[in-house]
């Protein structure tokens, strides 16, 4: 983070409305963007940090999952706000703590403004002459329903290119060799127009402008355009055959927005929504001092880095009103190793505390590795390094605190003494570092090996206490502020400057 930034927001990769808040979602990035947007605006102010996202409202996954799952007489928006508020509830439990978390099927206002953007959007590419129209097959049920190719199954047993994505390939096959995946029946075959874009045409540009002023996104590119894949990566789907979705007009033909789309749009509407009008919302996406960052999971990189630089640069050509590319932070790939299904965030909550995964999470930091929760697997209560791990941190943290409330108890509060200044500071300056730089398993690191060397220094327990607890905040919130106010009697650890004097 650059001294000359005022201003951040954040946002982090929508969940789908068909679907609870589960550990690919809380280590793929709502726990590393709640760390980082508690930490920034500790830093940088309240109000200069937005912490903002929502819940994947659109697309056939969720039509598909409502026609599936529905109950009766439930309408599709009763549907997405339950699944809505679910995932407010889950992540409640958690401890992550957005400014807002929006719902735009559900929200009027917001769709309104949503709509307007995504159609800007559109226009903005029409004027630059950057639409692609193509002719293509699409499949869907007896109702009209329209099935993508994860929902397409192969009929024979032929063996497929292996090139290609199997249910891709599926998709290419005579309609006499398919079935739905839903219905188990031959779906229909229909033909229609939809609009697309050519990476290719931008690309020249875009790889000179992140040459000066963002070379990390040359290595992006490369990593999101690598995978070849069923009518190129390169080409970029606008339009979708989805009954659920944004209208919009393209082109003079009324149309839904492909769902990737309305997905990279929605923080610029979010941002709107949030400020209460578009001039407050473009001092955040538009001005200098300001940063927006995005958090997600690396398999999503085509999306948003190719695709979402092709768009912002289209608007920004279109528009005086310039909108800055957001950095992204990529989370590493995890493996979960669980004899069960994939755990949900509720799931995991009954074998484990909330700053057990918190902990854990954080501790995995910019690494891949595999998270491997044995009491969930075993449905019983067995050690393991997930709850090991934090409870012996935070064991040594209350055997700390203890002696300080002690001393406090007292009245034996000592000026600390020289040589828990200077380990103090130390620990305190590497902390900084290692946070703007949004290493959180460093972080864990540097508490877990100082923590040895201040239990033991009776004298400068409220000191170190004080320390830790501040430093630990943003990874465990609820957990640091009980603790620092049964010492101290006050929020502090809520305020810059607590130990930066």
């Amino acid at each position: 983070m650059k001294k000359t930034i005022k201003r951040c927001l954040i946002t982090v990769g929508k969940p789908d409305a068909h679907k609870e808040i589960h550990f690919g979602h809380l280590s793929g990035g709502l726990i590393y963007a709640d760390i980082y947007s508690r930490f920034l605006k500790r830093e940088l102010g309240y109000d200069n940090v937005l912490f903002l996202s929502g819940t994947e409202c659109y697309g056939s996954a969720v039509e598909t999952s409502y026609y599936k799952n529905r109950k009766e007489n439930e309408t599709i928006e009763e549907y997405i706000q339950n699944m809505h508020n679910k995932q407010l509830d889950t992540m409640a439990r958690f401890q992550i703590e957005f400014d807002n978390y929006f719902c735009e099927a559900i929200d009027h206002t917001l769709h309104k403004i949503h709509t307007e953007i995504c159609q800007k959007t559109i226009d903005s590419l029409e004027k630059n002459n950057d639409l692609i129209r193509k002719s293509e097959r699409f499949l869907t049920e007896n109702n009209g329903l329209f099935l993508n190719y994860r929902e397409i199954s192969s009929r024979s047993e032929e063996k497929t290119d292996t090139k290609y994505n199997t249910s891709q390939e599926h998709y290419r096959k005579t309609i006499n060799n398919l079935i739905s995946n839903q219905t188990g029946q031959k779906p229909l075959e229909n033909f229609t127009e939809n609009y697309f874009i050519q990476f290719s045409n931008r690309e020249k540009a875009l790889k000179l402008m992140f040459s000066k002023d963002a070379t990390e996104y040359l290595d992006y590119l490369g990593r999101a355009l690598s995978k070849k894949e069923y009518d190129s990566i390169n080409c970029f789907r606008i339009t979708g055959d989805s009954n659920w979705g944004i209208d919009i007009n393209i082109c003079g033909q009324n149309k839904k927005l492909w769902v990737w789309i309305d997905s990279i749009l929605a923080p610029i509407s979010f941002t709107i929504k949030q400020c209460g009008n578009y001039d407050n919302a473009m001092i955040w996406w538009g001005a200098s001092d300001s940063e927006v960052i995005h958090y997600i999971a690396e398999d999503n990189l085509k999306f948003y880095c190719a695709l979402e630089s092709y768009l912002f640069s289209s608007w920004n050509d279109a528009y005086k009103d310039k909108l800055q590319i957001p950095k992204l932070k990529l989370t590493a790939m995890r493996t979960v190793k669980t004899e069960r299904t994939f755990p949900t965030g509720n799931d995991l909550l009954l074998f484990y505390t909330p700053e057990q995964i918190r902990y854990t999470i954080a501790g995995m930091g910019n690494r891949s590795s595999a998270f491997e929760p044995i009491k969930y697997n075993l449905n019983q209560d067995v050690p393991d390094n997930i709850s090991f791990r934090c409870n012996s941190a935070l064991n040594k943290i209350d055997k700390l605190i203890r002696k300080a409330k002690h001393r406090i108890d007292a009245n034996e509060i000592n000026t600390p003494s020289i040589e828990a200044t200077i380990l103090g500071k130390k620990i305190y300056n590497d902390y900084l570092e290692e946070m703007y730089s949004q290493n959180t398993h460093r972080v864990i690191d540097i508490i877990e090996k100082n923590l040895k060397f201040t239990t033991n220094s009776e004298n400068d327990t409220v000191y170190f206490s004080r320390l830790f607890l501040y430093i630990l905040y943003p990874i465990l919130p609820k957990y640091s502020i009980e603790k620092y106010r049964y010492l101290f009697n006050n929020d502090d650890i809520l305020n810059k400057n607590t130990f930066d004097e």
